[in-house]
């Protein structure tokens, strides 16, 4: 979204990061793999569509409502049958949100 409004990212990130919206993986690990382009695989987004799976299939097992895990099954479903996406690491969903928005891929140097 911030690619699409023409922020710049690094700027962007460091407005989230100064609120509740942060967490580890954006503060550590997103200047470090996705804003660099690096999605070598550390946890392919195939697995984690494995793993969420199996998660979503046990939630629905024993009723229990998973929202937000089935709009994340739904985006590595769709990373995992666009091109090589499913080989990558899980944070390459990036690069698949800024394909499909039709906005360059977010990187800082």
């Amino acid at each position: 979204l911030a690619q699409a409004f023409g922020l710049d990212p690094k700027t962007t990130l460091d407005v989230v990061n100064g609120t509740t919206a942060t967490n580890g993986h954006l503060k550590i690990m997103w200047p470090i793999k996705v804003l660099s382009g690096d999605t070598a695989p550390g946890f392919r987004i195939a697995l984690a569509h494995k793993d969420l799976a199996l998660a979503m299939e046990a939630a629905s097992q024993f009723g229990v409502p998973a929202f937000m895990g089935a709009a994340a099954r739904e985006a590595l479903s769709l990373a995992k049958k666009s091109g090589d996406y499913g080989g990558r690491d899980f944070s390459a969903l990036l690069d698949l949100a800024c394909e499909q928005a039709g906005v360059a891929k977010v990187r800082v140097k």
